[in-house]
């Protein structure tokens, strides 16, 4: 093209503005200044003062499709990211998808909202916090989520009857109308709780729900539930 590929994805660089990278056992191709044409475009954006969100996945691997050479000089680059607070693990897709949606969205709302008017000019992103991540959720999350927290078991219960379909913590029913509308309204909260790891399943239909650590830790950054169920 207009000269060493590098180069040319260097120029690509220029013009983003958030990088997210993504590494499992390989560092990469060395270019002639840095140990992986990846590490370049990092350290570029990153020097250029703009965000980086770095991910390791840390999904097993087969023994004999390891390459050595590149997986110590990935451990290294990570030794070289962890103090800086540059990356985050994970060892699933799942666990990804729920990871990067939150840090996603944190980042866009706190760096790039059209009525931000904070210096955009940082170092890195730091992973997120609980209030943060507590922060996106929406009030009907937030509801549940929270009493989830409060309740003995720390369960949530859904099921159907010829009466209608309920959503129950605490023997206290959370739908209070049998409508399609408020039907889908809590079922869609109830999801994207499991989805992003608030809560897990643990009922063999989808009847049951248990809030995981996570959940608890954000839960505990949640205003009261009166207030909640007020707003609700």
């Amino acid at each position: 093209m207009s000269g060493p590929p590098q180069s040319v994805i260097n120029k690509v660089l220029d013009d983003c503005d958030l990088l997210v990278g993504i590494f499992w056992t390989r560092i990469g191709t060395a270019t002639a200044e840095y140990v992986s044409g990846a590490v370049e475009e990092i350290q570029r954006h990153i020097a250029a003062g703009k965000p980086a969100m770095i991910y390791f996945s840390e999904v097993p691997v087969k023994p004999s499709l390891l390459n050595e050479k590149q997986y110590k000089q990935l451990q290294k680059f990570k030794s070289y990211c962890q103090p800086k607070g540059l990356y985050e693990s994970f060892d699933s897709v799942d666990n990804f998808r729920s990871k990067f949606r939150d840090h996603l969205q944190i980042t866009v709302n706190k760096y790039f909202n059209k009525n931000n008017t904070a210096d955009l000019r940082i170092e890195s992103i730091s992973i997120a916090t609980d209030e943060e991540l507590a922060s996106i959720l929406s009030n009907d999350e937030k509801t549940l989520l929270k009493a989830a927290s409060l309740d003995n078991r720390g369960s949530i219960h859904r099921y159907s009857i010829s009466a209608g379909t309920y959503i129950e913590v605490s023997r206290v029913h959370i739908i209070k109308e049998q409508t399609a509308r408020e039907i889908s309204r809590w079922d869609a909260a109830l999801e994207s709780l499991n989805i992003n790891g608030y809560i897990k399943s643990v009922g063999y239909k989808g009847e049951m729900f248990k809030i995981t650590d996570k959940g608890f830790r954000v839960a505990d950054c949640i205003m009261d539930l009166d207030n909640l169920v007020s707003e609700a």
